[in-house]
């Protein structure tokens, strides 16, 4: 009787000169980035989101025919197409608190998708990036986490401390943010023979070498950049 042979495992294409086995850096000389979701009330949303971005978010997560009655619907649409959302911040928050208190379907809470990036106990930055509900949100993941590296090299940049490597768990932003868009063998090749003159600072680890920066939460933070804040 044969021996059942084991099922080949797939080769993983991810060049190994990107992993956080070939870091260089100290594990006290890694700036640990990571992207994910957290649930805020809607005061905390209108420091940093627009009341257009607050009622797009409530477009995308209700479904008006079957949470309100059609009166309840006439209601608010009138409310909406009645300002034109100039509000100062304390307007914003007033007219927010007043649908909130009228319209009882309408949800206080918020998921927004937000970078992290950590380096020891005095930097713990985070950047709010977009009110989205996590069901949609996870298909831009890939975007999120490039975020959070941009974040990382910013805290690097400001640090001055070219010894720190940034560590993130998402291969694809990790091959991005390295000028790696392709995982073809031929084209890895050419890619790897550039390292020695172009070294990485970004490396890709499992999710447990990311654990700072992923239970990071925005309360937390040393320092939180607003979701237009393009300079970090």
């Amino acid at each position: 009787m044969k021996k059942k042979q084991k099922p080949k495992q797939r080769r993983n294409k991810f060049p190994t000169q990107l992993t956080i086995e070939a870091c260089p850096a100290r594990r006290d000389e890694r700036i640990i980035t990571d992207a994910g979701f957290e649930t805020i009330d809607y005061h905390l949303a209108l420091k940093y989101f627009s009341l257009e971005e607050i009622f797009n978010y409530w477009q995308c997560y209700l479904n008006f025919q079957e949470l309100a009655s059609e009166t309840e619907l006439e209601q608010f649409e009138e409310l909406l197409s009645n300002n034109d959302y100039s509000f100062s911040d304390r307007s914003a928050q007033e007219f927010c608190t007043l649908l909130v208190a009228q319209f009882s379907w309408l949800p206080t809470y918020f998921d927004v998708a937000t970078a992290r990036t950590v380096y020891g106990t005095n930097y713990r930055w985070v950047k709010l990036i977009a009110l989205q509900p996590r069901w949609k949100g996870l298909d831009y993941i890939d975007s999120y986490e490039t975020e959070a590296i941009k974040l990382g090299l910013n805290l690097k940049q400001e640090l001055e401390a070219p010894n720190l490597m940034v560590i993130n768990d998402n291969k694809h932003a990790v091959a991005e943010i390295n000028g790696l868009l392709s995982c073809d063998r031929s084209f890895l090749k050419n890619f790897l023979a550039l390292l020695p003159d172009n070294p990485p600072e970004v490396f890709w680890g499992y999710r447990k070498s990311v654990k700072v920066a992923d239970s990071l939460k925005i309360e937390e933070a040393t320092r939180i950049f607003a979701p237009d804040n393009d300079d970090f």
